[in-house]
């Protein structure tokens, strides 16, 4: 439902003024094929936790924005697919090479990767 804005006394937007509207796309993969995917206007201090909940309730579980999928990696290129009540969605991304090598405190070591859609 799109609502008119109503003009009064406590509205401080101007007429002819540009509103910017900011969504976050998220993808979390998992080992297995299956991914947890969001597109929300909800920070990522908001939808993590929100995620947590997700992993812990199981998959098939629902949120209001996220919904689980799946994903397939054939050489350098990722499809996902999830079904949100409003859209169905198809992603094909492209693996970036990277050299970005981390090493963390308790010895495990990853390789930082980007995706290109």
């Amino acid at each position: 439902e799109v609502r008119k804005i109503q003009r009064d006394m406590w509205t401080e937007i101007p007429v002819g003024a540009i509103l910017e509207s900011v969504y976050y796309r998220y993808l979390y993969f998992f080992e297995d094929g299956r991914v947890m995917y969001a597109l929300t206007h909800a920070s990522p201090v908001e939808m993590i936790p929100r995620f947590v909940k997700m992993v812990l309730k199981g998959y098939g579980s629902k949120d209001k924005w996220g919904v689980w999928g799946r994903y397939e990696i054939q050489k350098d290129e990722v499809r996902v697919w999830a079904a949100q009540a409003w859209q169905d969605v198809c992603f094909q991304l492209r693996v970036l090479p990277s050299n970005r090598i981390f090493h963390y405190d308790n010895g495990d070591r990853g390789v930082w990767t980007t995706m290109a859609l």
